[in-house]
């Protein structure tokens, strides 16, 4: 896997085993679409794995980015692939993502964009989205990724879906605040 964009363009990323990476066609779709809102955005990185899509973002002009991954082999990975990246551009926080939005929201944290690729059995639920929504930015979108075949609510706690764009297997499903 590579950096497909940005000044880090070209650069490999190590993958944890067992984690399932976004497609190519599915981050360049991500980054096409946020491409006006990257220059100076805050990132979230949400089941961050490799964490490719964060280190996409920042590359691309993101001011930060921030990656969740509760997997300890996983976070010893994508730490491994930040090195290609400034240190005060990016933090890693290696818990689940239920601890982690929490204590970012008590922090103060808010950010522009958020990118979540949960386990495909996983649902995009009412907890997950509105712990979501409180950290992210008044006029901040949310990109999920999902299996195409799921059926995400139109609207999910405090967000309403924008659209849904399929890419194959997979789709990727917008959300700002209603």
């Amino acid at each position: 896997m590579r950096v497909g964009g940005g000044e880090l363009r070209g650069r490999r990323l190590d993958v944890p085993p067992g984690i399932r990476p976004s497609e190519g066609k599915v981050k360049e779709a991500l980054f096409s679409i946020w491409t006006d809102r990257l220059e100076g955005a805050t990132f979230l990185d949400l089941f961050a794995g490799s964490g490719a899509v964060g280190l996409e973002a920042v590359s691309r002009g993101a001011l930060s980015a921030t990656f969740i991954e509760a997997h300890r082999g996983a976070a010893t990975i994508l730490k491994r692939n930040m090195k290609h990246l400034p240190d005060a551009s990016w933090n890693l926080r290696i818990e689940s993502v239920e601890l982690a939005l929490p204590a970012l929201a008590a922090a103060g944290a808010r950010f522009d964009l958020i990118f979540l690729d949960p386990p495909y059995s996983r649902a995009l639920d009412e907890e997950l989205m509105t712990a979501c929504a409180v950290v992210l930015a008044d006029s901040g979108r949310i990109a999920a990724e999902h299996d195409a075949r799921a059926k995400p609510g139109r609207e999910v706690a405090a967000m309403i879906r924008i659209e849904t764009r399929r890419y194959g297997e997979s789709a990727l499903s917008f959300y700002g605040k209603s």
